[in-house]
């Protein structure tokens, strides 16, 4: 019985579909809000059933589809071709709300925002106190030094400074060689910034020699010493990095040390959104769109750490605490569950949402908060070898 339903709703929603792409496709001056509202069909029903099968699917798809006509139907062209967003659009846009998630220093992303912040602060001030001259190379060297994580920040510290010293060398040998020639400076010049431009992606260790050749033969053909240029910025490179490499040990960010607890906030971040979307399910009444928004950022940022912290594991020295496999597992696992909730997130916020049976929804709800929680517990306590991910 369930079939033949099925198979209409499905020919009902391409109908619509197919009268919302025409009516897009139509020229702006031929359409119209009130022809796009006649243009489009109503939208199909959920037949009555239980909550087996594909009836929850089916909510979804149709609530996507009440999205697409009510947006097609609010259209106005006879209006000023103005980029305009309503308040409720602009407020669920993915952009911003992962930028709220992230506006937290006790997140990975937040935290390195911070530490960056202050590192490059600290280093201006010092030298607008100091008057060092070139000092925009300090904070400069900060900024392209100090990473998110360990290695990427010591390697390009180390990178940095090991590439300025030889760049400042090679420069000052190569204008000496050239001096009185501003031509061939120029162009061993152009040679060395294309030479930077084209391993900047693949080795900054040879980005940072070619640059540092490049910037002291530049400031030579403007009429300042290579020789000055050149222990100027190797003594202001260096000093921006040791400024990033004291960042990072102040306030450091250990993924092997810090992934049992990362990982623990994911499961019990999700564990509150499954819970708050389960009793919205059985709630009467309209459910508590802004709290569920709020959850779901919540459980948004924590899967992004978890997933920041697996990727930094690899880098790091294996901990018998929590591999990299095992991260990586249990990311790929919050992912599965992150799109599941997004199902029920858009069953709950349905007009007409189809309820579990009262005894259905105690067990399942029951069996899901006991499994995160035994989960959140397990990773907050995690003192031995990863437990299995099934």
């Amino acid at each position: 019985a369930e079939a033949p339903a099925a198979r209409r709703l499905a020919a009902d929603s391409a109908h619509v579909l197919a009268a919302a792409a025409e009516a897009i496709g139509r020229t702006p001056r031929a359409i119209s809000s009130h022809a796009t509202a006649a243009a489009l069909p109503t939208l199909p029903e959920l037949p009555a059933g239980n909550s087996e099968g594909w009836h929850w699917s089916a909510t979804a798809v149709l609530t996507h589809l009440n999205s697409i006509t009510t947006l097609l139907n609010g259209l106005d062209t006879s209006a000023p071709a103005t980029s305009t967003v309503a308040p409720e659009l602009l407020a669920d846009a993915p952009a911003l709300a992962t930028l709220r998630a992230h506006l937290n220093p006790s997140g990975e992303i937040g935290r390195h925002a911070l530490r960056l912040a202050v590192a490059a602060g600290i280093a201006e001030t010092f030298v607008r106190i100091t008057g060092l001259y070139e000092g925009r190379w300090v904070v400069l060297t900060v900024f392209l030094v100090l990473k998110p994580d360990y290695n990427s920040t010591v390697s390009r510290g180390v990178h940095r400074a090991i590439g300025t010293a030889v760049g400042a060398l090679a420069g000052a040998l190569i204008a000496m060689l050239l001096h009185g020639t501003p031509v061939c400076l120029a162009l061993a010049a152009g040679v060395a910034v294309a030479a930077a431009y084209a391993v900047f992606e693949v080795d900054y260790l040879r980005y940072s020699i070619y640059l540092t050749v490049f910037i002291v033969l530049l400031l030579d053909i403007l009429g300042l010493s290579a020789e000055t240029t050149a222990t100027v910025r190797l003594a202001d490179t260096a000093l921006g990095a040791l400024l990033a490499l004291v960042a990072y040990a102040v306030w450091p960010t250990w993924h092997a040390r810090n992934a049992p607890q990362i990982f623990a906030r994911l499961v019990d971040a999700h564990q509150t959104y499954a819970a708050a979307l389960r009793h919205e399910l059985d709630a009467v009444g309209a459910p508590d769109a802004h709290r569920l928004r709020t959850l779901q950022s919540a459980a948004r940022r924590a899967r992004t750490d978890a997933e920041a912290a697996a990727a930094r594991l690899a880098a790091e020295p294996p901990q018998p605490r929590l591999t990299a496999d095992a991260a990586q597992a249990l990311v790929a696992a919050a992912t599965r569950l992150a799109r599941a909730e997004l199902s029920l997130h858009t069953l709950v916020t349905a007009p007409a949402a189809t309820r579990l049976d009262p005894a259905q929804a105690a067990a399942l709800t029951a069996a899901t908060e006991a499994a995160l929680a035994d989960l959140t517990a397990q990773f907050a306590a995690l003192s031995g070898p990863s437990p299995a991910i099934r």
